[in-house]
C-alpha cells in the first residue's frame, strides 16, 4: 500500500485513444477578438466561432505639410472626419483657409480614419486581414471564454497525436496500411484518393506529399514521420498528423485496430500541441451511441492496470500494462536514476521504465 500511496500522486500526460469518447476542447484566438457563435448552438467543423484582426494596412498623410501648418491644434479644427469614419477615395479630410486660398487635402485611398497622432499625421487604415477560427469539428457550442474563444463538446472516436502541420480539414476516411509499419508509397497514390483523409504507417519520402495536393487529398494521418518529411509537411495545404511523431515505429496496434474497419468522415485537427491548453493534434469521427462515452482527458494518475505507451527506442511506440509502481529510484543501464513502473508488453515482455519516458492511453471500448 504504501508502494501506491508514493506514485497514485504522480499525475501523468494521456494520450486519448477512444472509441467513443466525451471530448470539450477549447478552440482559442491568437489574439483577443469577437465571437461569432452563441451557447449551445450546433456547428460543423467549418463554422467561423470567433475571428480577430490578423494583419492590416494603413495610409500616412503628413498634414502639417499638405496644410502649411505647424500647431496640432489647428491641424485637428480643419479636420473634416473624425476617427472611425468611413471615406471614399477623393473625399475631402481636411481644409484651411490661407488669405484668399484655401488648402483641401483629399483622400488618395478608400479606408477608415483611424487618428492623427501628435506629429500631425493623419493614419487611415485600408485594409484589414482576418483570421478566422474554424470550429475544427461538429459538435455543440458548450462555452464561451471571451474575447478568447469557445469550447466545443462533442462525442465520438477521438485519437489523439503528437506533431500536427497546423491545418484543419475533414473528407472520408481510407486506411492504407494493413500492418503498422506499412509505408506511404508511390503505388498508393491515384485518382481514387481525392477528397479523402489517408492513414497509413509512416512516410519516408518528402516528394511524396506534393503529389498528395494534386490530387485533392484532404488529409494524411501517419504513425510515424521521418524527420526529413517535416518541412514538406509544413508546406502543403491539407493536414498532415503524426500519431507518435518521429521516426520509423509506424501505427501503434491500438489506432490501427480503432480506425481499420471504420467508414465515414472524419476530421483531422493537426494544430501543434498547445500545454497551456492541454489540446493535442487529433483525429474526431462522429459514431453512432454505442455505450456510455469516455470523458477525454490530458493527464491521469497512473496505477496498476492502465494502458501505457513507451515513448524512447529500443520500445518506442509499444503498449503495455502497468504491472507495479516502483516508489524509489531505479538506476537506468545510462547510469541515469528515476522513478518508473514495471510494463508488460503486447509481446509478453516484462520492462521498468521511468515516468518521464510513458504516457498513459486512455481507451475505451
Amino acid at each position: 500500500m504504501a508502494e501506491e500511496n508514493v506514485l497514485t500522486d504522480w499525475f501523468v500526460p494521456a494520450v486519448n485513444a477512444l472509441a467513443l469518447g466525451s471530448v470539450y476542447r477549447p478552440r482559442r484566438l491568437p489574439r483577443p477578438g469577437y465571437i461569432r457563435v452563441t451557447q449551445d448552438q450546433p456547428v460543423t467543423y467549418d463554422t467561423i466561432v470567433a475571428r480577430t484582426q490578423a494583419r492590416y494596412r494603413v495610409h500616412l498623410l503628413d498634414l502639417r505639410r499638405l496644410l502649411g501648418l505647424s500647431d496640432v491644434r489647428a491641424i485637428r479644427k480643419a479636420l473634416k472626419v473624425k476617427p472611425r469614419d468611413r471615406v471614399e477615395k477623393g473625399a475631402l479630410l481636411a481644409e484651411v483657409r490661407r488669405g484668399l486660398f484655401r488648402r483641401r487635402v483629399y483622400s488618395p485611398v478608400r479606408g477608415r480614419v483611424l487618428r492623427l497622432d501628435g506629429q500631425g499625421v493623419l493614419i487611415l487604415l485600408t485594409r484589414v486581414e482576418w483570421f478566422d477560427l474554424w470550429a475544427g469539428f461538429n459538435g455543440v457550442v458548450s462555452d464561451l471564454f471571451e474575447p478568447w474563444g469557445v469550447t466545443i463538446a462533442t462525442e465520438g472516436l477521438y485519437v489523439e497525436g503528437v506533431w500536427g502541420n497546423g491545418r484543419i480539414a475533414a473528407g472520408d476516411l481510407r486506411v492504407l496500411a494493413r500492418q503498422p509499419r506499412d509505408l506511404l508509397q508511390e503505388e498508393n497514390l491515384d485518382v481514387e484518393i481525392r477528397g479523402q483523409v489517408l492513414v497509413t504507417g509512416w512516410c519516408n519520402q518528402p516528394d511524396l506529399l506534393p503529389r498528395l495536393t494534386d490530387l485533392g487529398v484532404q488529409g494524411l494521418v501517419l504513425g510515424t514521420m521521418d524527420a526529413t518529411c517535416v518541412s514538406a509537411a509544413q508546406s502543403v495545404p491539407y493536414p498532415v498528423l503524426s500519431l507518435d511523431g518521429f521516426g520509423d515505429a509506424g501505427l501503434n496496434p491500438r489506432a490501427l485496430a480503432l480506425l481499420r474497419e471504420r467508414t465515414g468522415t472524419v476530421t483531422v485537427l493537426a494544430e501543434p500541441w498547445d500545454r497551456t491548453l492541454a489540446t493535442r493534434p487529433a483525429l474526431l469521427m462522429d459514431t453512432p451511441p454505442s455505450g456510455q462515452p469516455v470523458p477525454a482527458a490530458p493527464a491521469e494518475a497512473l496505477r496498476p492496470g492502465l494502458t501505457v505507451r513507451l515513448l524512447r527506442a529500443p520500445y518506442q511506440g509499444e503498449t503495455g500494462t502497468v504491472l507495479s509502481l516502483q516508489p524509489y529510484w531505479n538506476r537506468l543501464p545510462n547510469g541515469i536514476q528515476a522513478f518508473g513502473v514495471d510494463v508488460r508488453l503486447r509481446s509478453g515482455e516484462h520492462v521498468f521504465f521511468p515516468l518521464a519516458n510513458l504516457e498513459i492511453v486512455r481507451e475505451s471500448e
